[in-house]
């Protein structure tokens, strides 16, 4: 059960958080907010979001670039509850804390897992850091602990992503090592960056964030990976 309270103790130990690797390919996903933070969170999930829903008065040239891809929805308003409607996952990453808390308690109300960008208790699930190609998806977290180490971590997969795969023998494993069934990975956090923009719909200052580290479709060039800028850690 999804508990809301993300960097609460379990006992004496911090709380680990299990990674789950979700289809999004068909789910209405909200984003309310376009600053800094917001669009991190739109860039890392327009990629696996069936239907990505941006809720903002005003959005930027990138943003604006993103709907004429049809790659999100935008809706140039102020938030209202039924905004949420029949979505799988809310993003509150607005700079008005107050709007942030009424987003989350409607998406309480309503059963809608929710991720509020500058109050990690606020939120349901974390933002990993990605590291992805057309066929591995690879995330990392420290739950909060040490963003250093998991940006490190990250940065070792996608150099992994850049090799070419070992050989496959015949009896269907790769190399000397068999993968482990259910092998779980993790999403993570980065450091704050310390950011925001004007107006409420931006993101709140002090906010963690991620990256994505993708594979572009031509894999054999050098440095095959693009290093974008990614997701919050809340």
């Amino acid at each position: 059960m999804l508990t809301g309270q993300a960097g609460e103790y379990m006992g004496k130990k911090r709380k680990k958080y299990f990674p789950i690797f979700v289809d999004l390919s068909e789910e209405k996903i909200v984003v309310v907010g376009a600053g800094t933070i917001a669009k991190r969170r739109i860039r890392a999930l327009a990629d696996f979001a069936g239907r990505l829903v941006v809720i903002a008065p005003e959005v930027n040239p990138e943003l604006r670039d993103l709907e004429a891809a049809g790659r999100i929805e935008i809706w140039r308003k102020r938030f209202e509850k039924e905004d949420i409607l029949g979505a799988a996952l809310v993003i509150a990453a607005t700079n008005d804390r107050r709007l942030n808390q009424a987003i989350y308690t409607a998406c309480k109300e309503a059963g809608i897992p929710v991720n509020v960008c500058n109050d990690k208790t606020r939120c349901d699930f974390y933002f990993p850091v990605l590291a992805y190609d057309e066929t591995v998806v690879a995330g990392v977290s420290s739950s909060g602990q040490d963003a250093a180490r998991a940006r490190r971590v990250a940065e070792q997969i996608r150099a992994l992503l850049t090799q070419a795969p070992p050989s496959v023998g015949a009896d269907g494993e790769a190399g000397a090592h068999r993968a482990a069934e259910n092998e779980s990975e993790s999403g993570a956090y980065s450091a704050a960056e310390n950011e925001s923009e004007p107006g409420a719909y931006s993101a709140a200052e002090n906010e963690s964030e991620t990256e994505i580290h993708r594979m572009p479709e031509d894999k054999g060039k050098t440095g095959a990976h693009r290093l974008a800028e990614g997701e919050g850690d809340q």
